[in-house]
């Protein structure tokens, strides 16, 4: 070879004069039988080219302009050019046959425009040499990919020689006969249907070890082949019509096989015989030949040349997959383990020196459960592949899954590769739960998928789609427009509309339509759809579709009672002004006419003061300032309960309030009222809320205002002003170490006019907490206290947060 290495051939020739000519006929045969497909396959166009340039019919390929693309060697010799390449890019003109070129071009013509081929057509033609000669030409159309005509292929014989037909079948078949009976490869020819041989050339009788006169013309193939003790390897007997020549003969196969031929000396030979039948006109059977050759060296040989090839080994041992090589036993039940490579090694966790060289059943004794060694049984004896997927388990558990490809190598030998996909196959089997878990939770949530391809126009719904539908499975969503039969007129157009914008121009969708099922039913679908874009185009479009229909007769209900109860508020309204302009016609009447006898009593309290203090003695002074002083706080509490039920009216404004800053101001006016007090206050920053400025303001100054009263009788107090949170919720206070109160007594706190403690001991009216109570209910809040006596207090209140807090 050019790369140095060596291969085995035969070669048998012969010398022989015809018409004249000296001619050497040699035949070259590859018997290495390791040929690479590689090297086939790079040596494929030259032996295209010399086959083209070796076969006596001259072929030639044209464009549709008429123009030589290409010829073989003979071709170029009759047109009297030396080499093909000499001839492409001419045209008939520039021939060796210019004469006749007008002729030919216009029945190539006819070939390119009819685009039909004109067959085995026996045209006269003068040669260069001038020299007359007949020629059979067969012309078709070339066409490309798209069934274009875009040249003519000619192929043509030349015929010349058929009147001289008896003489060279004369000298062809003593050529033929030469050859055969030169060749070592062993030859056979029987006639059919009776089988009688016709001739077996040298190198079959020394093979079988037999002379001619013996066998030629007297004993029919089967008997032939029988007497010739034909053996398979495992050395039991081949049946007579089993044998390759039989078969041929008998039914007319095409078949190859490798047996054992004991001879008369019993020398068993290893041959390789293909057999072929050979048909007349008809199709009928004529005759079969067999050739068979005998490898029985080259078999020797073969087992050397194996172990010679290790950087091949070097190469199935870097593989990723597990390949191990197997030469079966002579028996050809069990198989030796001639290579494992290091996946192998990997996957199996043992080393190649443990198992290589060793039976297969002894070096992994469950092999026969898991079925390969069936399989590699199959595939030796029968030569075809198999793919074989295989569980592994372990105390009856799946511990893993195999993919092994099975072959046999042209040597004998049978190779598996495979791979551990455990993982792959349990992604797998996750992927097919999660798909049926997905179509579960579909159906249970009356949501369903589909998505359409933009190429293939290809429309796929889950399960919960047809559900929704009202079909079976069988049917198929791409036999109609995604709108057209399932929706009302109305939803359909919206529909239509959503999906063409989403395909050409991106646009996800989201619409609620009405729906249509098949048996008639109404029902409200959402439906979405989200375009799934590749370099900037759109290539399909996935979605989902719930049945959203008790939603909408909930909202139906919904917007029936809305109507009802904006009916009711209303007609609530309309009572309320009322009531409204009740309580003010009364608070009025409070204010009025309960002020007058209070003004009297006031006014003439102060008269009898005045014109007859003098005649009255201290005691009756005295009851006198207590009836001015009942007055004064009688007028104090209307005044209070006019401001706790306007409380309850009113707009409430909501804005984001400062409290930090209110209650700062609040304790200002406060010192600014007593400087003399030492009281320390203490206000957190970033207290806010939202809420009406107004009314939190009346909040604090009533809590700060009673932390200030409570703490009087204390030489120094501390009044805090903060918030914290509990339970994630965050909650205002104001504490101060006052007075304080008993917790038995902490439900009557809030209430109106609630006081526990005696005017005497601190002034008030009691509804101060009562307005703070009003103000946090007006807000949604909660508010509560906590306290000790001589121990302070604190009031707890929520707000609803300020924005964005």
């Amino acid at each position: 070879r050019k790369d140095g290495s060596n291969f085995p051939v035969e070669i048998t020739g012969r010398f022989f004069t015809q018409q004249g000519r000296d001619v050497h006929v040699a035949a070259i045969r590859d018997i290495s039988g390791r040929e690479r497909a590689a090297e086939l396959l790079r040596e494929s166009r030259e032996i295209l080219r010399a086959v083209l340039d070796s076969i006596p019919v001259r072929v030639f390929w044209k464009d549709a302009d008429l123009t030589y693309l290409g010829c073989n060697l003979p071709f170029a010799r009759d047109a009297g050019f030396e080499s093909p390449e000499d001839l492409v890019g001419k045209d008939d003109h520039a021939m060796g046959w210019r004469e006749q070129a007008d002729l030919y071009q216009a029945d190539d013509r006819l070939v390119i425009d009819s685009g039909e081929p004109r067959l085995l057509v026996e045209e006269p033609q003068t040669a260069p040499s001038g020299e007359r000669i007949d020629l059979l030409t067969s012309k078709m159309p070339l066409k490309n990919a798209r069934d274009e005509v875009v040249g003519v292929l000619g192929i043509y014989y030349d015929i010349t020689e058929r009147k001289q037909a008896e003489e060279e079948l004369r000298q062809t078949r003593a050529l033929l006969q030469t050859a055969m009976d030169q060749s070592q490869a062993g030859i056979a020819i029987a006639d059919a249907p009776d089988g009688k041989l016709r001739y077996v050339n040298q190198a079959g009788l020394f093979i079988r070890g037999r002379s001619s006169a013996e066998i030629v013309d007297q004993v029919d193939a089967a008997k032939y082949v029988a007497s010739w003790q034909i053996l398979h390897r495992d050395g039991t007997p081949y049946e007579p019509d089993e044998v390759p020549l039989a078969r041929a003969v008998l039914y007319g196969e095409t078949s190859e096989a490798e047996f054992i031929i004991r001879r008369d000396d019993h020398d068993d030979r290893l041959v390789v015989a293909r057999a072929a039948p050979v048909r007349d006109a008809d199709g009928v059977v004529t005759a079969g030949v067999v050739v068979f050759d005998d490898i029985t060296e080259r078999r020797q040989a073969d087992d050397a040349l194996r172990e010679s090839e290790s950087r091949y080994r070097e190469l199935v041992h870097a593989m990723s997959s597990a390949v191990v090589v197997y030469e079966a036993t002579a028996d050809g039940r069990d198989f030796i383990i001639r290579e494992f490579n290091q996946a192998a090694e990997k996957i199996e966790q043992v080393a190649a020196a443990e198992v290589t060289g060793r039976l297969v059943t002894d070096a992994f004794p469950g092999v026969e459960a898991f079925g390969l060694l069936d399989v590699l049984r199959r595939v030796w004896s029968t030569g075809t592949p198999i793919h074989y997927p295989v569980g592994m388990y372990a105390d009856e558990k799946l511990t893993g899954w195999r993919e092994n490809d099975v072959y046999r190598l042209p040597g004998g030998e049978v190779v598996a590769v495979y791979e551990d996909v455990g993982e792959r196959v349990a992604a797998q089997d996750a992927l097919a739960q999660a798909k049926d878990l997905l179509e579960r939770t579909q159906a249970i949530s009356k949501v369903g998928g589909w998505e359409y391809d933009v190429a293939t126009q290809h429309l796929e719904w889950t399960a919960e789609v047809y559900r929704l539908h009202g079909l079976e499975r069988s049917y198929d969503p791409n036999d109609v427009e995604v709108d057209i039969g399932f929706y009302s007129p109305e939803s359909g157009s919206v529909v239509r509309n959503a999906f063409r914008r989403a395909v050409a121009d991106g646009e996800a969708y989201d619409v609620e339509v009405e729906l249509i099922r098949a048996d008639g039913d109404r029902i409200w679908v959402r439906t979405v759809g989200q375009p799934v874009s590749e370099n900037g185009a759109v290539v399909r479009v996935t979605g989902t579709i719930l049945d959203i229909t008790e939603r909408k007769q909930a909202e139906e209900r919904i917007r029936r009672l809305n109507e009802k109860l904006e009916e009711r508020v209303l007609t609530r309204t309309v009572e309320l002004e009322a009531a409204n302009r009740e309580l003010e016609s009364f608070a009025y009447s409070v204010s009025h006419d309960l002020r007058a006898p209070l003004r009297a009593l006031d006014g003439f309290s102060a008269i009898l003061l005045d014109d007859y203090g003098e005649q009255l003695d201290e005691k009756g002074r005295g009851y006198l300032d207590r009836i001015r002083a009942a007055d004064q706080r009688m007028g104090a509490l209307i005044d209070a309960l006019l401001e706790l039920s306007r409380l309850n009216r009113g707009e409430l404004r909501r804005e984001r309030v400062d409290l930090s800053e209110l209650a700062r101001r609040v304790a200002a006016e406060l010192v600014e009222a007593e400087p003399e007090r030492a009281v320390e206050f203490v206000v957190a920053e970033g207290l806010e809320a939202s809420a009406d400025r107004s009314l939190v303001r009346a909040l604090l100054a009533n809590l700060i205002g009673n932390a200030w009263k409570f703490t009087a009788r204390h030489e120094a107090a501390r009044i805090e002003v903060g918030a914290q949170e509990v339970d994630g919720e965050r909650v205002f206070f104001v504490r101060d170490d006052g007075a304080g109160f008993d917790m038995a007594y902490a439900d009557k706190l809030f209430g109106a006019f609630q006081r526990l403690h005696s005017p005497g001991e601190f002034e008030g009216l009691g509804i101060g907490l009562a307005t703070v109570q009003r103000i946090i209910s007006r807000h949604g809040g909660r508010v509560w206290a906590e306290g000790e006596v001589e121990k302070g207090a604190t009031i707890y209140f929520t707000l609803p947060p300020a924005p964005g807090a």
